[in-house]
């Protein structure tokens, strides 16, 4: 009586073993692959989205600024930034301190609450007299990395028979994802 396998099942163990290796050892490049093309393309891709927050949040806030040039020939007051930029590093959301609530609420312009983006408003006068109104959405995705900063600017004019015309230009992205 022997206690040795028979060569037929050796065969097929050892044929077993090998087809796992062969697996093994070509889902190791395959993860790799996914590791340097799919990982940072779905990471842009959540960057994008989060971005839209600040796209559709500026964009009712220079509505607002125009409605209030053109209705009162003055813009909203200023305001400090809504959160620091550093506070929520990596996207994550914080909560906004929005000192001109109650201005902006006048023309159904709010912040989400909480945000992804830190906004805040300026208000200086060009070389022409006009009056300039800076309303920037800034996040920092890289904690500690250049910010991602998107910026409208709205200029108010007054001519000569009192009329307030509110102009706005294109937004302006820097540091995009950085």
């Amino acid at each position: 009586m022997t206690l040795d396998t028979p060569p037929k099942k050796r065969k097929t163990w050892v044929t077993v073993l090998i087809v796992l290796g062969a697996i093994v050892a070509l889902s190791i490049p395959v993860c790799g692959v996914l590791g340097a093309i799919a990982v940072p393309a779905f990471l842009r891709s959540v960057k994008k989205s989060k971005t839209s927050e600040s796209a559709m949040t500026l964009v009712r806030l220079q509505s607002a600024a125009e409605y209030s040039w053109q209705d009162t020939c003055e813009f909203p007051p200023a305001f400090a930034p809504t959160a620091q930029v550093g506070s929520f590093c990596g996207g994550a959301k914080t909560g906004v301190n929005f000192s001109a609530k109650d201005a902006f609420a006048k023309y159904s312009a709010t912040l989400p609450d909480p945000s992804y983006f830190a906004y805040s408003g300026t208000l200086e006068e060009d070389a022409e007299g006009n009056k300039v109104y800076r309303i920037r959405a800034q996040a920092d995705f890289n904690c500690g990395g250049d910010v991602h900063t998107t910026e409208v600017v709205v200029v108010g004019k007054k001519d000569e028979s009192g009329s307030c015309t509110a102009e706005s230009q294109p937004s302006v992205t820097m540091y995009e994802f950085e």
